[in-house]
């Protein structure tokens, strides 16, 4: 029984593990935000699980994304805004 508990914790370590190596993660300017999805003026999109994690991102703010693919899409993890330099 303890061999089967310590099997199986091992493989949900891995399985953890092999998911945080997943993650990426992309800069760009935002395009839009429409409820659970935002979209980069270059066209990439991101389910966005929470969408009061966007509340105040507006079009045009440059963001750093980052995302892990899920069933083919991208899932946003966290989105923060970067000091734009070309602004002052």
């Amino acid at each position: 029984m303890k061999t089967l508990a310590l099997a199986a914790a091992s493989v949900a370590f891995i399985a953890a593990a092999g998911s945080a190596f997943a993650a990426q993660q992309v800069d760009g300017t935002l395009g839009a935000v429409n409820g659970s999805t935002l979209t980069l003026t270059n066209g990439q999109s991101f389910r966005v699980e929470n969408p009061s994690a966007v509340v105040g991102f507006i079009p045009g703010d440059t963001v750093t994304v980052g995302y892990a693919s899920q069933g083919g899409e991208k899932v946003a993890l966290g989105v923060s805004r970067r000091a734009d330099p070309t602004k002052d």
